[in-house]
């Protein structure tokens, strides 16, 4: 949802009169906290499709703990940047899927109903293995709050068929705040929205 989020800001802004230039005056705080984060989950995802299998079974067994850090250090980048409506949305839908993620266990409960209509067998056969870190397919006997899971489907004819959660939905509200309100930023104003 971030893709289209920023797209979609980025031209309804232009169609409206908004100005890229004024994207300048955001000033975000830590954002390298936000790479950091996103650095340990993507060397987590590689080392969890590893042939090494007591590698992958350590990610396996420490996605708990690997999620939690990932998370804290979003929250931290998020308590500075809090000035931001766009960072408040953010903030929350990642506090959403932080939430329903440390309930079961580490991870993000994926209902594959829409990957096994749509035929993406290798998608399902990835989570079966736990080769996606931090997802796993959906157990409605085991899991819990799966309101907040991956349930809602985005099938054809959009172009990237997906499931995400409401957690998501609300980070895209975030990223799209954040980038359209500010594209009309004054220099009156005391800081960009």
């Amino acid at each position: 949802m971030l893709i289209e989020s920023i797209v979609f800001a980025l031209i309804l802004g232009l169609i409206l009169g908004g100005k890229l230039k004024n994207l300048e005056k955001i000033k975000l705080e830590k954002i390298y906290l936000v790479f950091i984060a996103f650095f340990i989950e993507y060397i987590a995802g590689v080392l969890i499709n590893s042939d090494n299998i007591s590698l992958r079974e350590s990610i396996f067994a420490y996605t708990y703990n690997i999620q939690l850090l990932v998370y804290i250090l979003l929250m931290v980048f998020f308590i500075f940047n809090f000035k931001y409506l766009g960072i408040k949305f953010l903030a929350f839908g990642s506090f959403l899927n932080f939430f329903v993620i440390q309930i079961n266990k580490g991870f993000m409960p994926v209902d594959m109903h829409l990957a096994m209509k749509l035929g993406y067998y290798n998608s399902v056969k990835y989570l079966e293995l736990g080769k996606v870190f931090g997802h796993k397919i959906l157990n409605t006997a085991n899991d819990t709050w799966i309101i907040l899971a991956d349930i809602i489907d985005i099938p054809p004819p959009y172009f990237f068929p997906k499931s995400i959660s409401i957690g998501d939905i609300v980070i895209g509200f975030g990223v799209f705040f954040l980038l359209f309100l500010n594209m009309f930023y004054s220099k009156n104003e005391n800081h960009p929205i």
